[in-house]
């Protein structure tokens, strides 16, 4: 806290110490203790009011001083604490409580502040605390906000001890006043800092406003009695470093001289049954010596009962307080903090005062200051986390809408069909530019088709690459768009050309493909055959597939009922998808197959199965990196679903086999269309 902040409350204290000197009173112990409680009627009227106008003159020089400086801040700070000694010494039960505002160059001089500082005065006077929120939209005075947090806190606490959730909404409020304060402020609200005075006594708390008290009443109870048994043990002159637990008990009991008055009466009666005659007119004298020793023994346990009267009725006050708590558990305890309490129209109540103003907030034993800023970490790391996530989804959001930008600008100035038209038409007359045209249809059709995967995959909607899927297949039945088979059919007509037509197509895949192929065909033959039949249109009557079978190696094709009912739209999402997941198939097996090959298309109850088997030579094994790329967009595709969307192997007979599975209510749409 501010250095001038706390010279000024010490100047006013030194007044407040002054009037306990003056008014001093003598406890039990014949101590005197300083009595600076104003509403003590020994106390004169004349003196309360001349060390209250003392006290404001003080305030009204350090206002003027914060004022020309611009501190503000502690000025509230110090008008907190003026309030609070205007109740906590007793001076509104002899001037009145509306006499405060009577006083004080703050109030005349600065109207747009005093409005602030009233507030303040009423939230400190009727423990009201709508008048700190007041405060705080008239100024932005961290006093103001460390009495809500100190009010915040204890709600908090008072919850977590009741076995309640915090709510999560208050919770986030209440991390958030306390970080709005300034760090001494913080400290201070935590019972920490150079401006926090501890305090062994709670009702006696010197400190000057509200602050979380994490010792817990418990805590203070256990504190007390181990004070007041080592008093009674220093009274009596015990060590209780020299004395061993099984000596505590005997040793006290010695004191108060109960064993020895006990022993005394057996010896002394046995004696006198034995000797006592009364005919030798001895019994008098005999009996006055009985009665001198019996009351030298019970003045001197009197004598320590006297020493040790106000150390043992506390002592076991405390400790019997404490085996209740014990009893009755966490429920017992309760966070001190109540707006119901009225100000206390006692003289001789400064305890309650205390309470009224809330100094301090004593919290249950089950919420300790580890524990209370553990729940502030985690309070901050998942505000992290938020942010982290918020920004996250800016990024995503950003992305997305550039991804959607470009997709839609490029879906206006590519045109990747009529590319392939004009490249089939050229090809009749000039071969090499339709090859370099067959190449740019390529390029932007796998252009085109990986800017909508890109679009979708990376959109804040788990299943939108799902439903754009979807919206690629008429409902069956339809008399519109593509059979599954014309796919296929496209797909291994764009392999064998990529394949076969050098200048189309230079990737290290397909160069694969064409050095696996030329281990049992001639390119060039194949090529040619290909140009006149599917280029030049020769031959185009004759199936892709059914040419595939005839001239590369056998394919086996069956396509079951169900699938045969498919309808694709063309050039849709849907479309290019299963385009690029068939030419990848056939790609496979024209890299890594020898002499044969199956495709089956197949149903289920919930699935849509294409399934390829063919057998890799020794050397062509692959990486599978193609496929585990389909599989993540099939994936993508069955969202929301528990199918597996690729699984591969090799079986006991060399066989290979890939098996993709489909949502089944994604491609066998009922309806109309």
């Amino acid at each position: 806290m501010n250095q001038a902040v706390l010279n000024v409350i010490a100047e006013m204290e030194t007044v407040f110490e002054k009037a306990g000197g003056d008014f001093a009173f003598e406890n039990i112990y014949n101590e005197m203790i300083s009595d600076d409680n104003y509403a003590d009627e020994e106390v004169p009227y004349e003196r309360a009011e001349a060390d209250w106008n003392e006290i404001t003159g003080i305030m009204n020089r350090f206002y003027q001083t914060c004022r020309e400086s611009g501190e503000m801040d502690d000025f509230s700070f110090v008008f907190a604490v003026y309030c609070n000694f205007y109740i906590r010494k007793g001076f509104y039960l002899r001037m009145g409580v509306e006499a405060f505002e009577q006083k004080g160059d703050w109030f005349a001089q600065d109207q747009e502040y005093s409005e602030c500082l009233r507030c303040l005065w009423k939230g400190i006077r009727d423990q009201k605390y709508i008048w700190f929120e007041r405060a705080l939209e008239r100024k932005r005075v961290p006093v103001a906000a460390m009495y809500l947090f100190v009010r915040q806190a204890a709600e908090f606490s008072q919850a977590i001890t009741e076995g309640k959730t915090p709510d999560e909404k208050q919770e986030a409020a209440m991390w958030e006043r306390y970080e709005s304060l300034p760090v001494d402020y913080r400290e201070y609200a935590l019972g920490e800092g150079n401006a926090h005075r501890e305090a062994p006594n709670l009702a006696a708390d010197d400190n000057w406003l509200p602050y979380i008290n994490f010792c817990s009443a418990k805590e203070y109870l256990i504190s007390y009695i181990l004070v007041y048994y080592r008093e009674i043990l220093g009274k009596f002159g015990l060590d209780p470093q020299q004395m061993d637990d099984t000596e505590v008990y005997s040793a006290l009991i010695a004191k108060f001289q109960i064993p020895q008055m006990g022993d005394f009466f057996v010896r002394s009666g046995r004696k006198w049954n034995r000797k006592i005659d009364p005919k030798s007119g001895k019994s008098i004298e005999q009996l006055c010596d009985f009665t001198s020793r019996l009351i030298s023994m019970m003045c001197e346990a009197y004598g320590a009962y006297d020493q040790t009267y106000m150390p043992f009725t506390i002592f076991f006050e405390k400790l019997h307080a404490l085996n209740n708590r014990n009893i009755l558990g966490a429920e017992a305890e309760r966070v001190s903090f109540c707006e119901s309490m009225t100000i206390p129209d006692r003289q001789d109540a400064p305890g309650l005062r205390n309470m009224y103003l809330n100094i301090p907030v004593v919290l249950s034993e089950q919420i300790t200051a580890r524990f209370f800023l553990s729940r502030y970490d985690l309070f901050r790391k998942n505000r992290q986390l938020e942010q982290q996530l918020a920004e996250n989804k800016r990024l995503s959001r950003e992305k997305q809408d550039m991804m959607d930008h470009y997709a839609h600008s490029w879906k206006h100035i590519s045109y990747p069909m009529t590319v392939k038209r004009v490249a089939e038409e050229l090809s009749r007359t000039n071969l090499p530019l339709a090859n370099r045209l067959f190449k740019a249809y390529n390029s932007e059709r796998t252009l085109q088709g990986g800017l909508q995967i890109l679009q979708y995959s990376i959109s804040d909607q788990p299943d939108a690459v799902r439903d754009a899927f979807r919206q690629g297949f008429y409902c069956v039945g339809a008399q519109v768009g593509k059979s599954i088979r014309q796919v296929m059919e496209e797909s291994v007509d764009l392999v064998l050309f990529k394949v076969l037509m050098e200048e189309a197509d230079g990737s290290r895949k397909i160069s694969r493909c064409r050095a696996n192929l030329q281990k049992q065909h001639s390119l060039e033959a194949l090529r040619e055959q290909y140009i006149r039949c599917y280029i030049q249109g020769e031959g185009r009557q004759e199936s892709v597939l059914d040419w595939f079978d005839a001239n590369v190696f056998p394919m086996e094709v069956s396509v079951d009922a169900l699938w045969q009912e498919i309808r694709v739209k063309e050039d849709d999402f849907s479309d290019f998808q299963l385009s690029e997941l068939f030419v990848e198939l056939f790609t496979n097996v024209l890299t890594h197959g020898t002499d044969w090959c199956r495709i089956s298309l197949e149903s289920g109850e919930q699935s849509m199965d294409i399934c390829v088997a063919n057998a890799p030579g020794e050397e062509n094994h692959g990486t599978r990196m193609g496929l585990k790329t389909l599989g993540a967009i099939v994936d993508k595709i069955n969202c929301g679903t528990e199918l597996v969307g690729i699984t591969s192997g090799i079986s006991a007979d060399n066989v290979y086999g890939v098996r993709i599975a489909f949502d089944r209510r994604i491609m066998y749409r009922r309806g109309r269309r």
